[in-house]
Formats: structure tokens, C-alpha cells, sequence
């Protein structure tokens, strides 16, 4: 209990300083602040509508189709198989993989809302059912950024391989016991219920409309914020403290882009030059304005953020290593482009400080999956003792 106040109060203490800079720089750094708002709105209005908004009516539209029902039968063998999920789920994992960011949590949302899964299984597909979709990736990183449209598709398919193979790796060895994988029944938990078209296109469209509009809101306002936050590293005696410390500016100011937005953050990548596992990274963890906007749509589901967050990181080595398979097969021809087209935006040297930073990060994830692992062999080992005295 005195540990869980101690906690408490250190909070406050580190949380009060900064909303009182926040409130402050809403007066000291007006032009900054609108910046950030207008870019926020430019990428609402110019690429998160435009690319999502008929992609998340069709979604909510399939899952309520009867179609889906007959098909279910279909997919029980595959979906149980792989994700130990009844064939229910196979559509809503398609839409959700390959319409972007928010889409996978709309369908576990609706897939709760008409009791089709469980909250145990809702909660396994919001740690895998998480990924950007072709219109991002290919159009605006591939196409915008890099200028090759088979690099964007490269790194798309990249990003949904490493997703399914998440999906596999959370469902055998994270979430489901033993006992849970078979008595996961392939049941369909959702009442019977009479189809009505109208009714449920007037729902798709509403529902889509009031998840986009808060999308958008966390879009500007982590836009505005992370404007705020570059101007704190710019105050002299901040920058200073940095340059004491032997602190890259720039670099900072791109690690907090990576970690609020995905499209500032990728990019800064580029523009700063960094390897492309940086973007493929960016990509990957998806920024908290993406993990917020999630939270608020899975809002009635109860699920570990932490645990969301640490996929997230997983999800970036499994891409990025992807990725770089996927080059061995690509023709020589299309390779030299491709590499070239790297090498234009990226420099990339082992000696640098970034690529130390994400070993580094690689050590951690690894020395957590392996001390798990070791505690769950050691915990099996002396259950088999006990029961076999």
C-alpha cells in the first residue's frame, strides 16, 4: 500500500510540471500550435477519411451480413488452426490487417457488441489486429517518401506477414492455456436475429462516423502536442542540458515524432536520414495517437496496455526481418533500384548511435521473452514434481 502511494505521488509530481508547461505554451507558442492543428487536419481530411472512411462502413457492413454465417463453418478449421478463434473472426482479421490502423478494433468492437467471441479472445486479436493499411503504406511511405511504389508494397506485405505471425505466436504461447485451446469451442455466441439492410448501413455509416471523428481529434491534437514538445527541446536551457549530455537534437525530435505519430515519424526518418528499419518501426508501433485511438474504441474491453505496447515493439522485429527476407527474392534488377532508392533518402553505419539504440532494444525484448519463458519451464517442471509426490 505504501509502495502504491509513494507511486502515486511521484506521478503527480512528474505530471503537474507538465500540463503547467503545456498551459503555458498554449500562449508562448501560438504559431507552432496552429501548425501542428492545420497538419493534423491536412492528414485528416487529405488521407485518414479519404482512405478509411468506405473501408470501415464495408467492415461493419460483412460483419453483420448473414453471409458471414454461412462462411463461418468454412473458416472454423483454418481460424481455430492458427488463432485458436472460432471462423467468425476470419473476415473481420482480413478487414482489419489490410484497412489500416483503427479498423482491426472496430470489428473486435462490433464482434462484442453482437456477442460473436468472447472478451478472452477480443482481447487476443487487439494485440495482433493492429497494422497500416496499403493506402499509407505504399501510396504515402512507398510512393511519397521513397519514391517506389514495390518498396511501399515490400513493407506492406512485410507488416501483414508479421502480423499474422504474431497473431500465431500470442495465440500458442501468450494468451490460451492448454486447457483453454480445446475447450475454445467454435460456437457462435450471438442471438438469432432478423437482417435488416437499412437498418444496418444507417448503423455502419453513424458508428464509423463517431469512431473517425474522435480519430481525428487524437490526430490534431497529438499533432499539436508533439510541436509543443520540439519547442521544449529548443528553449536554450534545454538545449543546453542536451548538448551536456551529449544529446542528438534532432535525433530526440524524430524519437518523439516515432512515438506520438506514425506519419511525422516516418517522415523525419527520411529526412534525417536514417536506416529504413526506423520507418518500418514508426510503421510498426504506430504512434500513441494511433494506440489512443484504439483504447477509446476497445474502451468496454479490458486488456493490458502494457502488453499492447510490448507487441507493438515485437511486431517491428518480425517487419523489419521480413522485410529483409523478402529483398533476397526480389530480381537483381529490381533489388539495385530498390536499395538505391534507400541509400538516397538513408545513410546507414553500424557505428552510428541509432543502430545501438535499437540493439539495445532487441537485448531487452529478447532477455524479457527468454526470463518468461525460463519461469514458465521452472513453474511446469515443479507442478510435475508436486503432483507426481
Amino acid at each position: 500500500m505504501f509502495k502504491l502511494l509513494k507511486v502515486k505521488k511521484l506521478k503527480n509530481v512528474l505530471l503537474i510540471p507538465i500540463f503547467i508547461y503545456v498551459f503555458i505554451s498554449l500562449f508562448l507558442y501560438t504559431n507552432s500550435i496552429r501548425d501542428g492543428i492545420k497538419q493534423g487536419y491536412y492528414f485528416c481530411l487529405n488521407l485518414l477519411i479519404p482512405s478509411l472512411f468506405l473501408f470501415m462502413v464495408f467492415s461493419q457492413l460483412i460483419l453483420n451480413l448473414r453471409l458471414n454465417r454461412k462462411l463461418e463453418n468454412f473458416f472454423n478449421k483454418i481460424t481455430f488452426k492458427f488463432f485458436k478463434l472460432p471462423g467468425i473472426c476470419a473476415l473481420p482479421i482480413l478487414t482489419g490487417l489490410v484497412g489500416g490502423y483503427p479498423v482491426g478494433a472496430t470489428n473486435i468492437d462490433t464482434l462484442l457488441e453482437k456477442k460473436s467471441i468472447t472478451e478472452k479472445q477480443a482481447e487476443f486479436l487487439a494485440y495482433f489486429l493492429v497494422g497500416a493499411g496499403p493506402a499509407f503504406i505504399v501510396n504515402v511511405v512507398g510512393v511519397s517518401l521513397f519514391g517506389s511504389k514495390l518498396l511501399g508494397i515490400l513493407i506492406f506485405l512485410s507488416q501483414l506477414m508479421a502480423s499474422l505471425i504474431l497473431g500465431i505466436i500470442i495465440s500458442n504461447f501468450f494468451m490460451f492455456k492448454n486447457s483453454e485451446k480445446t475447450n475454445f469451442s467454435l460456437q457462435n455466441l450471438r442471438p438469432k436475429e432478423k437482417f435488416n439492410f437499412t437498418k444496418t448501413l444507417i448503423y455502419s455509416v453513424n458508428k464509423t462516423s463517431k469512431n473517425l471523428f474522435y480519430m481525428c481529434s487524437l490526430v490534431v491534437f497529438f499533432s499539436a502536442l508533439i510541436n509543443i514538445l520540439k519547442n521544449f527541446i529548443s528553449i536554450r536551457f534545454i538545449s543546453e542540458f542536451l548538448n551536456f549530455l551529449n544529446i542528438n537534437k534532432t535525433w530526440l525530435k524524430v524519437f518523439i515524432s516515432i512515438l506520438f505519430e506514425v506519419t511525422n515519424g516516418c517522415s523525419l526518418c527520411i529526412e534525417n536520414h536514417l536506416p529504413i528499419f526506423f520507418t518500418i518501426f514508426a510503421i510498426s508501433w504506430a504512434g500513441i495517437s494511433v494506440h489512443a485511438q484504439i483504447f477509446y474504441i476497445l474502451k468496454n474491453l479490458k486488456f493490458s496496455k502494457i502488453k499492447f505496447m510490448f507487441f507493438r515493439i515485437i511486431h517491428s522485429i518480425l517487419s523489419t526481418t521480413i522485410f529483409y527476407i523478402f529483398l533476397l527474392f526480389v530480381t537483381d534488377n529490381k533489388k539495385v533500384a530498390i536499395i538505391n532508392k534507400i541509400n538516397r533518402v538513408c545513410v546507414s553505419s553500424f557505428s552510428c548511435a541509432p543502430y545501438s539504440f535499437s540493439l539495445l532494444i532487441l537485448c531487452v525484448c529478447f532477455l524479457f521473452t527468454l526470463t518468461d519463458a525460463l519461469k514458465k519451464y521452472f513453474y511446469d517442471k515443479k507442478v510435475k514434481v508436486l503432483n507426481y509426490k
